[in-house]
């Protein structure tokens, strides 16, 4: 679809040519995307990844770890703010163990791909071994499945264990599961990478048990939806979003490091040591699988993983706020050409989200002074996203319309 088509496309429509402002940048990026000038933009979903952090025993969030297993079991109660949002929208929920602390949540609508009860404290080494993140990428990319790759299995040999189907892998397609870039631990990006030890506490992958494949969701989607939304939820997953975008995009981290869940001053500046200490173990830059892989929580590195897969099988890509950029910036610094899939929904209030947009030179939608996650700032995007891709499909032209263009 030539650039120049959709731009004649939208010009024809009834009303002067640029007026819609940022909804045309919109439309003509998912006329793209979808390489046709009648895109489906009908259908989304929310995929919330939870885990622990283990970084989160250097007291660098005001709230305890278990508050992470509390916030899950509410979400599954339909409790939270991004239950509402959704509901009020009609966006189904998928919520996946990554790794949470204690033992498995059993609750039928819980997808379990838990790597480890939480990673390992990256202030004292890495976060995960070199296989566990393997298998959090691998557990991202089959999410969404795309025929040109090659199948999972191959992938899955690599880490030691076949792989269940995608929740959103349709009827008879368990053939396609594939892996994108970097999904069997090999995609590198360009900067310096350093070997990374295993964790002691982590067991290793060939000893981590696959659970059978659930396809129960809060709202069930029986299809790959139009547009995918990303959330999160796991205690101290700023310190380790804040870390990642300092060492992939080299931003300083006191441009980076905010209160998070409501730290205080003197909190934000233990925070800040703590991470400036952590990151002094490794050179700066890093590659994003060196970056995932000493710093990452296992719900980063899966929905980075997950956020290449959806725009590698064509859908939009709705980014949340500060830990889903951090997300964002590990998927586009291992495939760049990702970037025409991807809509920024909205500018967090947490401190650091700011410095990430402008480095990445992303103009969000929305600025509403959120910094909760859980996916609630793009399910807030998807009904102007949804209007974008309106305007190409059900606007009048002026000649269908019977009106006279401009002299």
């Amino acid at each position: 679809m030539h650039p120049a088509d959709i731009q004649r496309a939208l010009d024809s429509k009834t009303k002067p040519v640029g007026s819609l402002g940022r909804l045309e940048q919109l439309a003509a990026q998912i006329a793209t995307l979808q390489g046709t000038l009648n895109p489906s933009m009908s259908t989304c979903q929310l995929i919330i990844f939870g885990a622990d952090h283990g970084i989160a025993a250097q007291g660098v969030s005001a709230y305890p770890s278990e508050v992470t297993r509390q916030m899950v079991l509410n979400l599954l109660s339909g409790g939270a703010a991004a239950n509402v949002i959704a509901n009020a929208l009609n966006i189904p929920i998928q919520i996946i163990d990554s790794g949470i602390a204690g033992d498995p949540i059993d609750h039928p609508n819980f997808l379990n791909r838990r790597i480890a009860p939480g990673t390992s404290d990256f202030s004292l080494g890495p976060a995960m071994t070199p296989d566990q993140y393997q298998l959090a990428t691998t557990h991202g990319t089959i999410l969404f499945p795309s025929p040109s790759q090659r199948p999972l299995q191959d992938c899955a040999n690599e880490v030691g264990k076949a792989e269940p189907p995608s929740p959103f892998e349709a009827k008879g397609d368990a053939s396609e599961r594939s892996e994108t870039a970097g999904a069997c631990g090999r995609g590198r990006g360009a900067r310096g990478t350093q070997p990374s030890s295993a964790p002691s506490n982590q067991p290793p992958v060939s000893e981590i048990p696959i659970p059978p494949s659930s396809t129960s969701a809060i709202k069930s989607a029986s299809t790959t939806p139009d547009a995918i939304c990303f959330g999160e939820i796991g205690i101290a997953n700023t310190a380790s979003a804040s870390i990642i975008a300092h060492k992939i995009l080299n931003i300083p981290l006191q441009d980076l490091v905010g209160p998070g869940t409501g730290l205080d001053d003197s909190g934000v500046q233990h925070k800040l040591a703590v991470l400036t200490k952590s990151a002094s173990r490794t050179p700066t830059p890093l590659d994003a699988q060196t970056t995932l892989t000493e710093y990452g929580g296992f719900e980063i590195a899966m929905m980075a993983a997950a956020i290449q897969a959806a725009a590698n099988a064509k859908r939009l890509v709705i980014i949340d706020g500060f830990i889903a950029t951090a997300a964002a910036i590990a998927a586009l610094d291992s495939k760049p050409s990702i970037t025409n899939a991807l809509v920024f929904s909205h500018r967090s209030g947490e401190r650091g989200h700011d410095a990430m947009l402008q480095a990445l030179n992303a103009n969000p939608l929305l600025d509403l002074d959120m910094r909760l996650g859980e996916g609630t700032g793009s399910l807030l995007a998807w009904p102007i996203i949804k209007s974008a891709a309106a305007i190409l499909n059900n606007m009048a032209t002026f000649e269908s319309a019977g009106v006279s263009t401009k002299t």
